[in-house]
């Protein structure tokens, strides 16, 4: 929930907003779809909050997952991510999955898990990577969490990125514009460029044009 003031570097919550998370928290633990992730089952694993350290491409990498759940029993690793919405699930997946890019993020932590040393022997014997957003609506009256699987194809994408393209009518002439969203790996390789360059920001695209913007029929914008 948001805070409506801070002091220092610590948020303040309000009564109301401690209260309806307690609501939430005790919903969650025991409404059918979610309580699982939340009491101890045999053979089954919780790691919650669990940090991630990791170095590839030159580069510190840190993340921190919500819960992380292992399952000996069908040898599933799953990563869950736990967002709240006041969304519906369809509203979800299109405005605030996409537009927040969580897939990318799914994609960098999964990574950061095939890296730990913790998961690393399990996955060498076979257990299965997987990741879904478990989503908890702020209703409290009419409280229905739903579960999202994250595919493969979104685990890809936020790895190495998405091409969109758009087609508008100006001054009666059709124009397709184009607009590239870079994945995380992308995002390590401009990251590592943008340091050794000592540039203030990360838009290389910026220097390299000298701040011109080309338009045309086609023009393209990148986005990490």
């Amino acid at each position: 929930f948001p805070s409506h003031d801070t002091a220092g570097e610590k948020s303040i919550t309000t009564q109301e907003e401690w209260d309806k998370a307690e609501q939430l928290s005790i919903l969650a633990i025991n409404h059918p779809l979610t309580a699982k992730y939340f009491m101890e089952i045999d053979q089954v694993d919780h790691y919650y909050q669990y940090p991630l350290y990791w170095r590839m491409y030159d580069t510190e990498c840190k993340g921190l997952c919500d819960l992380i759940v292992v399952d000996h029993g069908t040898k599933n690793i799953y990563l869950i991510d736990i967002k709240g919405t006041d969304m519906s699930r369809d509203i979800w997946m299109k405005q605030a999955c996409k537009n927040k890019g969580y897939p990318l993020q799914l994609s960098f932590y999964l990574e950061g898990i095939r890296r730990d040393p913790n998961f690393m022997d399990l996955i060498s014997q076979g257990y299965k990577l997987l990741a879904r957003w478990l989503v908890i609506p702020f209703d409290t009256y009419r409280f229905k969490p739903y579960l999202v699987n994250c595919s493969n194809e979104l685990i890809q994408a936020g790895k190495f990125g998405y091409k969109e393209s758009k087609n508008i009518e100006v001054d009666t002439k059709k124009h397709t514009f184009y607009r590239v969203n870079y994945g995380w790996y992308r995002g390590l390789q401009i990251y590592n460029e943008s340091i050794k360059r000592g540039l203030l920001d990360f838009d290389i695209e910026y220097v390299e044009t000298g701040g011109i913007i080309v338009t045309g029929k086609q023009i393209g914008r990148a986005h990490v």
